[in-house]
């Protein structure tokens, strides 16, 4: 009789955390100016057509495409004429397996025509709408019935029963979403997408783990019990980079997500992504994405509705 092992089935370590699911009805002049999300978003064109530059790239898309955004991917939209409106159903969530992107395992294309495809679709869009109404409900339950500020003692949590029987709800629409959605663009994926390197992935959840503050090589190969060298060889070999620019890349990558989500000063991310000077981020900072933490927070803060 079959066991399912933890160490042989990679999947085990998905992680999706949903950030908003919507339906974004449009003018045809709506646009959006060079835009890049922390997390992975996922567009279904309902009603079109759209124009969308992606990564220097400029595409149009109708009803029917998908659009598939990974993390950091710049993005705009642009414009059109006329009076025709456009709408398309918007999923923003993070999804990793491991520490890996899952868009960026699998390889999933920028842009396809998702209603193209032999099976699924229709499944896709039904699950897409119950999640969005699930997530919506759950909305109204934690604007009813979660805590106000203040209402407990400092540095602790509420749990409400109503919320979780929710919540857990909208986690399983979002399983079965990810497995129609991996399932109509099945055509178009590797079989065998990526092999995840055991001590990589240590080692990838200890930067996690100690981004606040500085880390070197040495410190990071000891980790793993490997010579720097050895490790910087697996970690190009699964990664694709030296270990030295994930960390720099995540030191970013969690910047922009406190910088999206959060309150904190620059000053204050500074320390918690490990820079000792608010500079030290800045200067990062506008080396990865072209411009200053503050005018980051700014953008996203002008551009909420996408």
């Amino acid at each position: 009789m079959f066991t399912l092992k933890d160490e042989s089935f990679y999947i085990d370590y998905l992680r999706f955390r949903i950030r908003w699911i919507r339906s974004m009805p449009k003018t045809a002049d709506y646009s959006v100016h060079r835009m890049s999300f922390p997390y992975t978003l996922f567009w279904l064109v309902m009603e079109g057509p759209i124009a969308m530059v992606i990564q220097g790239e400029e595409h149009s898309v109708a009803a029917g495409s998908l659009i598939v955004l990974p993390p950091n991917t710049t993005f705009s939209l642009l414009p059109r004429q006329g009076e025709r409106t456009i709408r398309y159903l918007s999923l923003c969530a993070d999804l990793k397996i491991g520490n890996s992107d899952l868009v960026t395992v699998y390889g999933l294309p920028t842009v396809s025509n998702a209603a193209s495809s032999s099976e699924g679709y229709e499944q896709l869009v039904q699950l897409w709408m119950a999640a969005l109404e699930s997530f919506d409900q759950l909305g109204e339950l934690i604007t009813e019935e979660g805590p106000s500020p203040g209402s407990g003692p400092q540095h602790t949590y509420i749990i409400n029963t109503g919320i979780s029987a929710q919540f857990l709800g909208l986690q399983g629409l979002l399983y079965q979403w990810l497995q129609q959605l991996l399932t109509v663009m099945r055509d178009r994926l590797p079989k065998e997408p990526v092999r995840l390197e055991e001590r990589v992935m240590k080692v990838c959840d200890y930067v996690r783990h100690h981004i606040s503050r500085p880390l070197n090589l040495q410190e990071l190969a000891e980790h793993v019990f490997l010579s720097p060298s050895h490790l910087s060889y697996l970690f190009m070999q699964t990664m694709g980079m030296p270990p030295m620019e994930y960390v720099r890349g995540v030191k970013i990558q969690t910047a922009k997500t406190l910088l999206m989500d959060s309150v904190y000063t620059i000053k204050e991310i500074a320390e918690k992504v490990g820079y000792g000077e608010q500079s030290q981020l800045s200067r990062a900072f506008h080396q990865a994405e072209g411009m200053s933490p503050s005018r980051y927070r700014q953008m996203i803060q002008n551009s909420s509705t996408l």
